[in-house]
């Protein structure tokens, strides 16, 4: 039986030489296959020996990237240990170290501080009788890098529960206002309780609060504003929310007078509530808001609570013309439709009015609409469901 000589190279299936070159099951093209030597691979090839030498020149650059990686994270390393030595070194120099806030950066305190802020009970503002106590533990070289820091504080407003339930601790508030420095803040001050020492604390920085929200109780307003420096707050001031809850009737004009010096108020909302077991008169004085008019030539919004005579809303907007975006007022029936034989007078007087919102006080009382079709004006008159009615 003759012999036959092995091939020196693997032998193909019939399909893949068919000019095709398509496998009968997987489909995929056989066109550029390369039978595997089994013997001696061929030799002097061109386009191997450059394949070769570009993958050798890739793996030198791979190399070399490599080891530029390696020695900076050695650097890094060497880095940390020598500021791991530097803070040991410190650290046995100093018998009382209390927090490591030391060697903090004066960039990450605020970064931190103002994280802490954001997500204090108040969205905007702070409790100086809870945020300020925590930072009262900081030891005191720690508490001059708070004083030093640029960014902590800047834009951040305070709350005052200046009430002998919420007092707040002299000290923490002084810590504040000196680390507030020059920069303008928004303030909510609740007033029960006032003495000298307030005064003295707020004496200092009355002229930068930016924004006020004001609630007094039924009392002598005059005295307790004279605490907070009024009326010599200067033109910081653009917002004031002032709410007074009284058991008084009748003129009211002194409980205003103390905002005279408010020349450039923005945003202006002013609410009375009365806690008796029936209601009786309610007034805003007009005197006051004529006085008002002639000082606040950059009002855009106004807000007025408890209005029962239309005569203020008359001579205000008539001597001030400021640039109002936006009216809201609580009152009733009878006052809405005094009101709405002059409406549309009243708004082509203002060009930049938007929006118009009248609020009853009375949960009985269903307020009209008035439609303005010479321009998009937006009049909201909410429901009594929507309104709460603050009853002591």
């Amino acid at each position: 039986m003759p012999t036959t000589t092995p091939p020196q190279h693997a032998t193909f299936p019939p399909w893949s030489q068919s000019p095709d070159s398509v496998h009968p099951i997987f489909g995929d093209a056989r066109l550029g296959i390369v039978p595997f030597a089994r013997g001696d691979e061929p030799k002097d090839d061109p386009e191997r020996e450059s394949l070769m030498k570009e993958l050798v020149s890739d793996l030198q650059v791979a190399t070399v990237e490599l080891d530029a990686q390696a020695n900076a994270l050695h650097h890094a390393l060497q880095h940390i240990n020598d500021q791991r030595k530097r803070c040991k070194k410190l650290l046995g120099q100093r018998n009382n170290i209390n927090c490591p806030v030391l060697w903090v950066t004066d960039d990450v305190l605020s970064i931190i501080f103002d994280f802490c802020i954001d997500t204090s009970p108040w969205a905007r503002d702070m409790a100086v009788d809870s945020t300020l106590l925590t930072l009262s533990h900081v030891c005191e070289s720690g508490r001059k890098m708070l004083i030093n820091s640029s960014a902590y504080w800047k834009n951040t407003g305070v709350t005052l529960q200046t009430d002998p339930q919420h007092d707040v601790p002299l000290p923490l508030l002084n810590m504040f206002l000196e680390r507030v420095g020059p920069h303008p803040f928004p303030v909510r001050v609740v007033p029960r309780k006032l003495d000298d020492n307030h005064s003295t604390a707020f004496g200092n920085s009355v002229h930068l609060w930016r924004t006020l929200e004001l609630v007094q109780y039924n009392g002598a307003l005059e005295r307790s504003l004279g605490y907070f420096g009024f009326p010599r707050l200067a033109g910081a001031l653009e917002k004031l929310d002032f709410l007074l809850i009284t058991d008084e009737d009748g003129d009211m004009t002194r409980f205003f007078q103390p905002f005279e010096q408010c020349q450039n108020l923005r945003d202006l909302k002013i609410r009375v509530v009365f806690y008796m077991p029936r209601l009786a008169k309610l007034s805003v004085p007009s005197p006051n808001l004529v006085l008002w008019a002639v000082r606040c030539p950059a009002l855009e919004v106004l807000e007025l609570g408890c209005l029962a005579d239309c005569a203020p809303i008359d001579v205000f907007l008539a001597q001030s013309r400021p640039p109002l975006r936006i009216l809201r007022i609580e009152t009733d029936r009878r006052i809405v439709n005094k009101l709405g034989d002059g409406i549309n007078e009243l708004c082509s007087h203002f060009p930049s009015i938007d929006t118009v919102a009248f609020i009853s006080y009375d949960p009985q009382s269903e307020l009209p609409i008035f439609l303005l079709p010479e321009r998009a004006l937006r009049l909201y008159y909410p429901t009594a469901s929507t309104f709460t009615w603050m009853c002591m």
